[in-house]
């Protein structure tokens, strides 16, 4: 009786143990909100035959599994903003670092950067820091600018998918990224008609594509995403037109000046002629 009394304190002492570990863990997913980050290692699952999986029942493996993941992410990547629109700029745990990035590690980190949603291609890293000329060895140049840009991004930032991939790590915040987020709370304040809350989420969309895409640098792929931003200023201008709008009185003004500001970019846009004509 005392030896299975034993056991059994053993058994809830380890139970109750892992569920403490795992709601703290969820307190720090609700302060972290998204920032829930890989590890760089992982740990060797416990074995069926092991003397800990032994003496634990089958319903509690679960727990255990679920507490040793939170132990997964004990090593946690730094903050990283990376802004690709006006001038480049890296900031690393609240830190300044750009300075120390070269043209071609701005090029480089900036192509991941605006193509972050996918792997890229050590191919097409090439073609975006080199263009289409082929003067020297360029997978070997590609490996030191990588191992710079990882000296001053840290662990856990650029990640490698197989051997000729890469993708920057989800915690990483874009300004370009989040210009298009921005817009998309824009545009469903409107549709919520809470004006508000549009004119505020546009005029910060349109605040970061203003400085346009990596000003001073050259490259044959930057065309497209700045005409990408180039219309997503237009879009923002337009919200907070309607926004204006909706909201009426001195408001107005700002719905005409807005719209004018379209039509100087774009003379045939109906939309903004809509607008003026509104306002």
């Amino acid at each position: 009786m005392i030896a299975t009394a034993k056991v059994n304190g053993e058994r809830n002492s380890m139970y109750f143990l892992a569920l403490a570990t795992l709601y703290q863990d969820h307190r720090g997913d609700v302060h972290r909100k998204h920032q829930t980050l890989p590890s760089p290692r992982r740990h060797e699952p416990c074995r069926a035959d092991s003397p800990v999986a032994m003496s634990v029942p089958v319903e509690d493996h679960a727990v255990l599994r679920l507490a040793d993941r939170h132990h997964e992410r004990i090593a946690v990547a730094p903050p990283v903003e990376i802004d690709v629109c006006g001038r480049f700029r890296l900031v690393v745990s609240g830190v300044r670092r750009d300075e120390s990035i070269h043209q071609q590690g701005r090029l480089a980190l900036a192509f991941l950067a605006v193509h972050r949603a996918r792997p890229v291609s050590r191919d097409e890293l090439e073609l975006a820091i080199w263009g289409e000329g082929r003067t020297h060895d360029r997978g070997a140049a590609l490996n030191t600018i990588l191992s710079r840009l990882r000296r001053a991004l840290g662990p856990e930032v650029i990640q490698s998918h197989s051997r000729t991939c890469l993708q920057l790590a989800e915690h990483v915040v874009v300004d370009y990224h989040l210009a298009f987020s921005l817009l998309a709370e824009a545009q469903d304040a409107l549709r919520r008609a809470s004006p508000e809350e549009a004119a505020a989420a546009a005029d910060r969309s349109l605040q970061i594509a203003h400085g346009g895409l990596l000003h001073g640098e050259s490259a044959f792929w930057l065309e497209e995403q700045r005409r990408e931003l180039t219309e997503l200023g237009l879009r923002a201008r337009e919200c907070i037109a309607e926004a204006s709008l909706l909201r009426g009185g001195p408001e107005l003004g700002t719905a005409a000046d807005r719209a004018r500001e379209i039509i100087r970019v774009e003379p045939l846009r109906e939309s903004a002629h809509a607008v003026l004509m509104r306002a």
